[in-house]
């Protein structure tokens, strides 16, 4: 399963990762609003999007409800 990270912390981002790894998931980050909207249009095109998402609530700039819609 493809799951897509969003935390402004480069250090949880990489935490998260190397957990879904070691689940034979597999994670991709995005650090602000703009970089998680360019990977789901992205994975969207490409026919693989992301099966869920992780989404810290106080990245600065991301309503991660509206994310979500």
């Amino acid at each position: 399963m493809r799951v897509l990270i969003v935390d402004d912390n480069a250090r949880s981002r990489r935490i998260l990762e190397e957990m879904l790894q070691r689940r034979g998931m597999l994670g991709v980050s995005a650090a602000d609003s703009s970089q998680a909207i360019a990977a789901i249009a992205e994975a969207n095109a490409s026919g693989t999007p992301f099966g869920l998402a992780l989404v810290d609530s106080s990245v600065p700039g991301l309503d991660s409800l509206g994310l979500g819609s």
